[in-house]
Order: structure tokens, then C-alpha cells, then sequence
């Protein structure tokens, strides 16, 4: 899979109903307005394995191998993958509740890997924060050892972010971890990480089977937090 057929795909999937948000603001548009130029110009549309180039594709620090099991939600991640829960397929992204709790936005020139990282924004004054992918059919990830992910903040209130999964539906209880236990922290640099679906399988008091997850990634605070609190978010795939 070519990094840029996979931002296409992802600026053609933007909308928002409801308390559903897909997709949204990667840098496509910088993308359509250098392509309309070509167009003006006379010229041909270049192949889509040379768009990275036209968008700062940033290649990630830990590529993906031909062969290798590596899967992809559809968000928060714009480098190669052998399979791939793509969002609106029987996958969808909430922000909790409604969508009030968080104000997300891309951030193009701060990211580990692909086109744009995420910045979660608390809003809503609630003191709280939680979204999701959520899936319509429980998905068997027993193939896979890790999700791994990259976090940056420099919030005060972010000492710790929570990592959640759900099975077999959204609506079974979280699964919890703490991604300071892995090596984040909020010191404002990005931290990699990666948590053993193992750990998810035996977290206390609820845990998951891997061969039945209805919710692959969940986010929440882990203390209190205020409006304009940032946590940012990158490099989010199975392997």
C-alpha cells in the first residue's frame, strides 16, 4: 500500500454527523491545489507513489515491512500496512460525549510519521476527556503481539494518558493501561510506545480477548483536566 493512495482516501472520507467524526483537516487541500496547478500548466498528473513528495510525507521511524502483519484502524496513522479497518467500513471514530470533550485538529509540521499528527484539544469544560474507534463487528487481533502508538504533551495535567480497548463491543467494559507505564511522558517530546495486547488481556478489573475486539483504541484522561489541555497523536497501528 503507497502512503499517498492512503491520503487520498482519507481527504475523500471527511464528514462529520452528529457526534461521528471521520476523516478531517489532513493537508489535502495543500494537495488539490498543487495537482490543479499541473492541470493549469498542461502538464500530467504525476503517479501517486511521488505524491508524499508534493505533501511532506514523513516516512515513520519504524517502516513497514513487506510480509510483516501490520494493521491499521484508519486514523492517526499514514504509512504502509498488510490490512486495514478503514473508517465508515464497519468502523467509526467518537469523540464522548456528543463530540463535546475534544476540539481535534491536524498538525502537519509536528508529527513522527505520514502527512499530519492529531492534536486533542480539550474542550466542553467538563473536566474530562474520552474518544474511540469504535467497529460494528468484533475484529480477531490474536495475530497481532502490540498496538503501538506515539503521544506528545506538554500539559501539565497529561502526567498520563489512558490507552483503553473493548471487547467484544464499545459497550463491554474498558480495558485500561496507563501509557506512562510504557514510556510516556509529558515533557513535550514525542514518545513511541507499545502496549501487549497481553496487557490488555489481562488488565484489571476489565480485560479483552483478542480474537473479539469491538473497540481497537480508546483515549481518555487519566486526572482531571481543563479546557485547552493538549495531548497529540501519531503512529497508531498494530504489528
Amino acid at each position: 500500500m503507497r502512503a499517498g493512495m492512503v491520503v487520498v482516501a482519507l481527504g475523500l472520507s471527511g464528514c462529520v454527523g452528529g457526534d461521528l467524526i471521520v476523516g478531517g483537516d489532513l493537508g489535502v487541500a495543500d494537495l488539490w491545489q498543487k495537482l490543479d496547478f499541473v492541470r493549469g500548466q498542461g502538464g500530467e498528473l504525476p503517479d501517486l507513489a511521488v505524491l508524499p513528495d508534493l505533501v511532506g510525507f514523513q516516512p515513520p521511524a519504524d517502516p513497514y515491512k513487506e510480509g510483516t502483519p501490520r494493521l491499521s484502524i484508519g486514523l492517526f496513522y499514514e504509512g504502509g500496512f498488510s490490512s486495514q479497518v478503514a473508517l465508515g467500513d464497519g468502523s467509526s471514530f467518537y469523540v464522548y460525549p456528543a463530540g463535546e470533550t475534544l476540539d481535534i485538529k491536524s498538525d502537519s509540521a509536528d508529527k513522527v510519521e505520514g502527512y499530519a499528527s492529531s492534536a486533542l484539544n480539550v474542550a466542553g469544560g467538563l473536566g474530562w476527556f474520552g474518544c474511540g474507534v469504535q467497529w460494528t463487528d468484533p475484529h480477531d487481533l490474536s495475530a497481532y503481539k502490540a498496538l503501538h502508538l506515539a503521544l506528545k504533551s506538554s500539559s501539565s495535567s497529561m502526567t498520563d494518558v489512558v490507552i483503553g480497548m473493548n471487547s467484544p463491543t464499545m459497550a463491554s467494559p474498558t480495558a485500561k493501561l496507563g501509557a506512562r507505564a510504557y514510556g510516556y511522558t509529558n515533557d513535550g517530546a514525542w514518545h513511541s510506545i507499545s502496549i501487549p495486547l497481553a496487557d490488555f488481556a489481562k488488565a484489571s478489573p476489565n480485560s479483552i480477548d483478542p480474537k473479539r475486539v469491538g473497540a481497537p483504541l480508546v483515549l481518555l484522561n487519566s486526572g482531571a483536566v481543563k479546557n485547552g489541555d493538549q495531548v497529540k497523536v501519531d503512529d497508531v497501528y498494530f504489528e
